[in-house]
């Protein structure tokens, strides 16, 4: 007489092979789907670096705008001095385990402020947006004319 069915050990050789190939198969997707959001955060910034420029450009004569950056987050603002409750500010969260680091502009500090209608700034610089403690990065730039340029950079 014959059996239909799977064994036990059937079963179980099946088993470990699924769990194998799941175990070999993660670490690469964790790391492509980190990277993809590291990727949208840079090109995120970089869009709201750009609309401070346009609304800057585009917006009456002394109408300045701004984008800070902080470690967890960027935020659009209105005005030549960033102030943290204003209701037209808008705000992006970077997704857990991003980082901005190594902000370094013109003059220091955190604000990227576009003042005239030619879409200039006094602030120009970069910035880097990394999985924490990466050395690998997205990195962001501003130069003084207001071109905003992004690009990975792999250590």
């Amino acid at each position: 007489m014959k059996n239909k069915g799977f064994t036990l050990i059937e079963l179980i050789i099946t088993a470990a092979l699924v769990l194998l190939m799941t175990a070999v198969a993660l670490p690469p997707l964790g790391k492509y789907m980190v990277g993809n959001s590291t990727a949208e955060s840079a090109s995120e910034m970089s869009t709201f670096i750009q609309t401070a420029r346009n609304r800057a450009i585009h917006g009456n004569f002394n109408d300045s705008y701004g984008v800070r950056l902080l470690s967890d987050r960027f935020i659009l603002f209105k005005g030549a001095v960033f102030s943290a409750g204003e209701s037209d500010n808008r705000t992006t969260l970077l997704p857990p385990g991003l980082e901005i680091a190594d902000v370094t502009l013109a003059g220091g500090g955190t604000d990227i402020i576009f003042t005239d209608i030619l879409g200039r700034t006094s602030q120009p610089g970069s910035a880097k947006i990394r999985v924490i403690g990466s050395p690998d990065h997205w990195l962001v730039t501003v130069s003084a004319e207001g071109v905003v340029e992004t690009g990975w950079v792999d250590l």
